[in-house]
C-alpha cells in the first residue's frame, strides 16, 4: 500500500512540475506603450514606441486612430489636425494599446485659412480664430476687388474669375486671405513638387502625383542627391482619392494626406507631410506628359 501511495504522490508531482513548465511557455508577453496621455497644439508631431520589456518593438505593429480630422497616425507619427480629442491605438498580436490625444488651438489671433480657391458661384466662410476659439463680433470684412468677389460677415461669394483678397479687421489689426476663383479645376492628371531639406544636408527630394480618371492616383518621392548625396531610392504609395470642395483626400494605409486647391494649376498640402524623415510643406504644379 505504502509503495502504491509513494507511486501516486511521485505521479502527482511530475504532473504538477508539467503544469507549471506549460504555463510558464504560455505566459503572455506584455507589451507598453510610450505614453497613455499627451497634450498637442495643432500642427504638432508626437512619436510613440512599443516596447517589451523595455526594449523598442518596430514590426507588427498595426497602428490607427479613432478620429483622423483630429489626428492621424503614420508608423507611430502622430500628427495633430486640429482640436479635440482622439485616441490612437497600437494593435500588436493579442493586445491593444492605447493613447489618448487632446489636440488644443494655437494660441493667438488667425485667418482660419490665408489662402484659398472657389469656383465661380461657390461660398465659403471665412473665420477668425482667437486661442481656438471663432470671433462673432467686433470684425469688418472687405473685398479687394467685389467684381470677383463679394464677402459678409465672413461669407465668400464667388462672382467671377480672378484673383482678390480677403481682409478682416479686428481691433485695428488686419488679417488677409488670397482668393482665386477659377471656372473649374480637373481633379485628374500629373503633378511634381520638390523640397531642399537643410536639415539633411541640403538635400533636394522630387514628388509626382497622377491623379487617374477612376480615382487612383499613384504617388512617388525620390532623392535627387548623386554619390555621396544619395539618401533612399524611388518609394511610391497607390490608392484611391477623392474630391470635394475644392480638396483633394489621398487614402494612404491608416491615414490620409489633403491639398487644397490653389488655383487651376497648383495645389498644396493642408498640413506637412513627410518629406525624406522630415515633415515639410509642399506645393505641385500641373505638368504635361
Amino acid at each position: 500500500m505504502k509503495k502504491i501511495k509513494y507511486f501516486l504522490i511521485l505521479i502527482c508531482s511530475i504532473l504538477s512540475f508539467g503544469l507549471l513548465g506549460c504555463a510558464k511557455e504560455e505566459a503572455k508577453v506584455s507589451y507598453s506603450l510610450s505614453q497613455n496621455e499627451a497634450t498637442l497644439i495643432v500642427g504638432d508631431n508626437l512619436k510613440l514606441t512599443v516596447s517589451e520589456d523595455g526594449i523598442i518593438i518596430v514590426d507588427g505593429i498595426s497602428w490607427e486612430s479613432s478620429d483622423k480630422a483630429i489626428a492621424t497616425v503614420n508608423n507611430g507619427v502622430v500628427k495633430a489636425i486640429k482640436p479635440g480629442e482622439a485616441t490612437i491605438n497600437a494593435k500588436i498580436e493579442d493586445s491593444t494599446l492605447s493613447c489618448k490625444i487632446i489636440v488644443k488651438a494655437k494660441p493667438g489671433i488667425s485667418l482660419s485659412t490665408s489662402r484659398l480657391a472657389l469656383e465661380v458661384g461657390g461660398n465659403k466662410k471665412l473665420e477668425l480664430i482667437k486661442d481656438g476659439e471663432a470671433l462673432t463680433s467686433g470684425l469688418t470684412w472687405k473685398s479687394n476687388d467685389t467684381s470677383i468677389a463679394t464677402v459678409e460677415n465672413g461669407v465668400i461669394t464667388a462672382l467671377a474669375l480672378g484673383d482678390t483678397t480677403i481682409t478682416v479687421v479686428y481691433e485695428g489689426k488686419s488679417y488677409s486671405c488670397k482668393l482665386s476663383v477659377l471656372d473649374k479645376f480637373e481633379a485628374t492628371g500629373d503633378f511634381y513638387a520638390s523640397k531642399i531639406v537643410p536639415e539633411m544636408n541640403n538635400i533636394k527630394f522630387e514628388f509626382d502625383l497622377n491623379l487617374n480618371s477612376d480615382g487612383t492616383y499613384v504617388y512617388s518621392r525620390r532623392d535627387a542627391g548623386k554619390g555621396e548625396s544619395f539618401i533612399a531610392a524611388e518609394t511610391i504609395s497607390k490608392g484611391k482619392y477623392t474630391y470635394s470642395d475644392l480638396v483633394l483626400k489621398l487614402e494612404v494605409k491608416d491615414y490620409y494626406i489633403q491639398f487644397r486647391v490653389v488655383d487651376k494649376d497648383t495645389i498644396e498640402s493642408i498640413g506637412e507631410i513627410i518629406t525624406g524623415g522630415v515633415d515639410a510643406e509642399l506645393t505641385f504644379k500641373r505638368v504635361e506628359k
